[in-house]
């Protein structure tokens, strides 16, 4: 008879949390998103409303995936996405851009 002895954690008991950041400059369309993503115990959550504090959140946070504006004072989207991509730490990170711009 086979030797069973106990084996390493089960995976499916190891939580992965996806991190979100959402950059957007209007609040909300971040309390919207906020809500819709609350009841997900799987997702972690933080927001920056301009470039500066998305670029500092981005990096201390290493998010899974980051959500975006592209209309917002200062350096836009575009603008912002070229700093991410420029950080070595964040430069794979996917940006979903969600814009209101026609």
């Amino acid at each position: 008879m086979p030797d069973v002895s106990p084996s390493a954690p089960d995976q499916a008991a190891t939580v992965f949390k996806v991190r979100v950041l959402l950059v957007d400059d209007q609040l909300i369309i971040v309390e919207a998103i906020r809500r819709m993503l609350a009841d997900q115990p799987d997702i972690e959550f933080a927001y920056a409303t301009d470039a500066a504090a998305a670029l500092a959140t981005a990096q201390q946070l290493q998010p899974t995936v980051i959500l975006q504006d592209l209309v917002m004072p200062g350096i836009d989207g575009f603008g912002l996405i070229a700093l991410y991509r420029a950080d070595p730490q964040l430069a794979g990170v996917p940006v979903i851009v969600l814009s209101a711009k026609e």
